[in-house]
């Protein structure tokens, strides 16, 4: 057997990283693996978003002052108000907050699902769900429309488009 060197490392860049998850999540969401699907699509979503936020970072010269893959996690949800409350009748402000808490709520359902299925706290020995299709679907159009912002463009991935197409990301 042949000895690794230190000069026998190569580097792959975090972005081809998360473009390689993300084929995977989509190839086995269509497979109907929907768990291993969430964890691969999570994580492309993540880098892909920590580097659209890099990117956002240096074009403002600061910060971001929110996280973008969140937002854009947010809007690929289509969120539409079930009807409990008449939007009409609130301020301007009230609609913001209205929304900025949908957005956390989503937010954080999407994630505890995602890292009910990454992690093993004590005593626990199952994981509740409504939905591990959407959840799957979810992260991998989050990873996407991360990309895209990042990007400015769509991957020129074949899969990826398939996805792209059947979900009206575009």
């Amino acid at each position: 057997m042949r000895s690794r060197k230190s000069n026998d490392k190569k580097t792959i860049s975090k972005k081809n990283i998360a473009i390689i998850q993300l084929r995977d999540a989509i190839r086995l969401y269509y497979a109907k693996s929907y768990i291993s699907s969430i964890t691969l699509g999570a994580a492309a979503e993540e880098i892909l978003g920590k580097l659209s936020d890099e990117k956002y970072s240096r074009q403002l010269g600061r910060p971001v002052k929110y996280n973008y893959a969140d937002d854009a996690a947010f809007l690929i949800a289509h969120f539409i108000p079930n009807g409990d409350i008449d939007l009409t009748t609130l301020t301007e402000d009230e609609q913001e907050q209205y929304y900025d808490d949908i957005q956390r709520q989503f937010i954080s359902d999407r994630n505890k699902t995602r890292n009910k299925l990454k992690h093993k706290n004590e005593g626990e020995k199952e994981v509740e769900f409504s939905n591990f299709r959407q959840v799957a679907e979810d992260h991998i159009a989050g990873a996407i429309v991360n990309y895209k912002l990042y990007k400015n463009e769509l991957p020129e991935d074949e899969i990826i488009l398939k996805f792209s197409n059947e979900k009206g990301i575009s």
